[in-house]
């Protein structure tokens, strides 16, 4: 339980989803990883496109690796 305490603490204070934080950790990573998603609509392309817009600093990467 603590991972999504800690993954919904992260997502409220960067105003994204949970998925959102999800898709963007990887990428942000060393080395970086690419995600191949699935999507049935539009709105979720557009939620999973989110995540490319969320910038993330050091600490909340280590709280989010850390959980």
């Amino acid at each position: 339980m603590r991972t999504r305490t800690s993954l919904a603490d992260v997502a409220k204070e960067l105003g994204a989803t949970r998925n959102q934080v999800v898709l963007a950790w990887p990428l942000r990573g060393k080395p970086p990883v690419l995600l191949a998603l699935g999507v049935s609509s539009v709105s979720q392309l557009d939620g999973c496109l989110g995540a490319l817009d969320l910038e993330r600093d050091d600490e909340l990467r280590h709280r989010l690796d850390n959980a």
